[in-house]
């Protein structure tokens, strides 16, 4: 039951992959620490230029802090994502 009425995700919501180095898109089996914060902040600079492009401006880059699964977050995914928000 939809008690709030929500009809699909709204054009202003940007959803990146969790950075999850078990489950995720990108996995520790394939690529070190390093590489795995690299490619899943790239995912979050993917959906910025898309929205940039599309004349958006993102306000708001909202994470968890730890994964309800036990923090699988890679170790530099966030800094690399607030490295690249801050220079543009």
């Amino acid at each position: 039951m939809n008690i709030f009425n929500f009809i699909g995700q709204k054009e202003w919501v940007h959803l990146a992959p969790v950075p999850d180095s078990y489950r995720g898109k990108y996995r520790s089996t394939d690529y070190n620490e390093e590489q795995l914060g690299e490619l899943y902040a790239n995912e979050v600079v993917k959906l910025v230029e898309n929205a940039e492009k599309k004349g958006r401006r993102i306000a708001l880059f909202l994470a968890e802090s730890l994964q309800s699964c036990g923090g699988q977050i890679t170790c530099n995914f966030t800094i690399n994502v607030f490295t690249v928000r801050n220079r543009t």
